[in-house]
């Protein structure tokens, strides 16, 4: 058979049909472009959401670190204070006992049987925390003989306890009348 030329008609329904394929290929061309921009997007976008996120999680992270060093620094802070107010409270309270340590002191010397025996006790206490065999007890000129007194007691009751002599001289050192 042989080829007959087309006739305007048919060559309109070729080309037709031809631009029907090339534009259904065009269109399915399209698809598969649009899909893979489509994808890679998702890819883009979800590498950056993730990069964002380590960011957002690293800035909350040293915002964190940092909110905790200063609340450390505040409860550091408020302890120094408490403890200063404490150390001043005591200081306080100490001199207070000073003061009134003075004062009962001062009227203790003006009763001479109790003065006496504190000076006695004083003395002993001293012997039994040196356990030295040789003493030397020094005090004011006004005390002289009460001391003496209280030194020669206080020898005869360690030799007494511990069998071994012990001697304590009051030392011609006076300390000052105002002690």
């Amino acid at each position: 058979m042989a080829a007959r030329p087309l006739d305007d008609q048919e060559v309109l329904s070729e080309m037709n049909k031809m631009v029907a394929f090339i534009k259904q290929e065009a269109l399915e061309k399209a698809r598969e472009i649009k899909v893979k921009a489509d994808e890679e997007f998702n890819i883009e976008k979800a590498k950056i959401v993730r990069q964002e996120s380590l960011n957002i999680e690293a800035v909350f992270e040293r915002k964190t670190k940092q909110a905790e060093v200063q609340k450390r620094i505040a409860q550091s802070n408020h302890i120094n204070k408490a403890r200063l107010r404490v150390l001043q409270e005591r200081q306080q309270v100490l001199d207070s006992l000073f003061d009134e340590a003075r004062t009962l002191i001062q009227n203790v010397s003006s009763d001479q049987d109790k003065y006496a025996s504190v000076v006695e006790k004083l003395i002993l206490q001293g012997a039994y925390s040196l356990m030295e065999p040789e003493i030397s007890v020094q005090c004011r000129e006004a005390d002289l003989d009460i001391v003496n007194f209280a030194a020669e007691r206080v020898s005869q009751a360690c030799q007494e306890k511990f069998q071994k002599p012990m001697n304590i001289s009051v030392s011609e050192d006076y300390l000052p009348a105002s002690r």
